[in-house]
């Protein structure tokens, strides 16, 4: 006879396994700081890519402008804004990645505690109905 407890418990656990939780049991083999040092880093090569690409832009478009002014050093002064932006861009992208990812660790935790409860349920369950 099929035992339907069991079967909920062990297709909810199933659910679980193959949907988000195939993320969070991933995440949850690293600590939180393991988990948002990896993402900072990741924020910080993104977004000096962006950056350099943004900054690339910016020197063609006054490409015409450095060439015939190769003496001048005032152009290159135009760049020390785009320095101190960048600057800024980066530490409000690393504050926002940090409280995101303590929060969606946070969440993990979370779900994954109640995944490893229900399992420790279902395992309990299935040694009273079959003590061996």
């Amino acid at each position: 006879m099929i035992d339907e407890k069991k079967v909920r418990k062990m297709t909810w656990l199933s659910v679980y396994e193959n949907g988000i939780g195939a993320k969070d049991l991933k995440m949850n083999l690293q600590t939180q700081s393991t988990y948002t040092a990896l993402r900072l880093i990741e924020s910080v090569i993104i977004v000096t890519f962006i950056f350099l690409v943004c900054t690339a832009l910016y020197g063609f478009r006054f490409y015409m402008k450095l060439m015939s002014a190769s003496q001048d050093l005032s152009i290159l002064r135009q760049f020390i804004p785009l320095g101190v932006v960048y600057l800024v861009i980066l530490i409000l992208t690393l504050i926002i990645t940090k409280i995101w990812c303590g929060r969606k660790y946070r969440a993990m935790k979370k779900r994954v505690m109640e995944y490893d409860r229900n399992l420790y349920r279902l395992k309990k369950y299935l040694d009273e109905k079959d003590p061996d």
